[in-house]
């Protein structure tokens, strides 16, 4: 697996603790590798968890995601977990009773929707108390916007 440079900005949705899911050129053997991203805005609280507030044409609307889905769970880890559970140094940390910093939020999001152009990312969401498993392609950042 070639290694991949952090994002270099993620834009922030104006809505509380808004993410938009960006990539950057990662870095790596000879060539760059473009990372995924999903078409999706989503926005993050202890209230309501992870919900998508925003779908614009592409993959992600093909796939089924629809404004209003609660995200459960991101290639079969849950939510709760990704955002209250992380690995630092090699050793995993519980955030506790806590809630993580928005930026913390980001971040552990976004690792786990990035991965390679054309790489999908499966996705269990809420919808009127009936869960759908969707399977997402990533695509090039540029045909995010």
């Amino acid at each position: 697996m070639v290694p991949v440079a952090p994002p270099m900005s993620i834009d922030v949705a104006r809505v509380s603790l808004g993410l938009v899911l960006a990539a950057a050129l990662g870095a790596g053997g000879c060539q760059p590798t473009w990372t995924g991203v999903i078409r999706a805005r989503m926005g993050y609280s202890a209230a309501h968890g992870l919900r998508v507030v925003e779908v614009p044409e592409g993959p992600s609307r093909s796939a089924g995601l629809h404004v209003g889905d609660r995200v459960m769970s991101i290639d079969g880890e849950d939510v709760y977990a990704i955002v209250h559970h992380h690995v630092g140094d090699g050793i995993v940390r519980v955030d506790g009773d806590s809630e993580p910093s928005t930026a913390d939020v980001r971040v552990r999001i976004d690792e786990k929707l990035r991965g390679q152009v054309g790489s999908r990312v499966t996705i269990r969401v809420m919808r009127d108390g009936v869960e759908h498993e969707l399977s997402i392609e990533r695509v090039p950042p540029e045909q995010q916007r």
